[in-house]
């Protein structure tokens, strides 16, 4: 609880026909509690975005979840979303309603409407079989053995031991 209030009153910026020591100094510390305050808006503005993509029931990690769960689909995710964050600030509820396959984030830019048609697929940065394949063949020792080794284990143990796109962003 906070049982104090700081002031700070100091001139404000200053351009004179002739300026001096004092000028460079009183400039200097505005521009120091420009960065500051400049630096505090933006973090408090858009902290509750970023803990709601970051969050461990965020977005990427609910997006996760369903990319490692065999019958993970969009709109599970989707679902999971917006029943999870329901009352979030940045879920924009009425965009969100307009469709199952729909979610809206408030972002600092604006609101954006996310369509979820492939979100878990892409996200889980498979390799396709051909390039598998192919590197499988590779006349370097090193790479064919480790894409032999991915031939044989089975697509699922695969998948669960790669990371997805949207993790590489966090």
């Amino acid at each position: 609880m906070v049982t104090h209030i700081d002031l700070l009153d100091i001139f404000g910026f200053e351009a004179f026909a002739t300026n001096r020591f004092e000028q460079f100094c009183i400039n200097f510390a505005n521009e120091k509690l420009q960065q500051k305050f400049t630096h505090d808006v933006f973090k408090t503005v858009q902290e509750d975005l970023l803990d709601l993509l970051e969050a461990p029931l965020g977005v990427i990690s609910l997006l996760n979840e369903e990319c490692i769960r065999p019958m993970g689909n969009d709109l599970t995710f989707c679902s999971k979303l917006t029943s999870t964050h329901d009352v979030h600030p940045r879920l924009d509820k009425q965009k969100a309603r307009l469709s199952a396959s729909h979610f809206a984030l408030k972002h600092y830019a604006g609101t954006v409407m996310y369509c979820v048609d492939g979100f878990v697929e892409t996200n889980k940065d498979a390799l396709s079989t051909e390039v598998v394949s192919l590197l499988a063949t590779s006349s370097n020792h090193l790479v064919s053995h480790v894409f032999q080794d991915v031939t044989t284990s089975s697509s699922a143990h695969r998948s669960s031991r790669r990371g997805s796109i949207s993790s590489g962003f966090m």
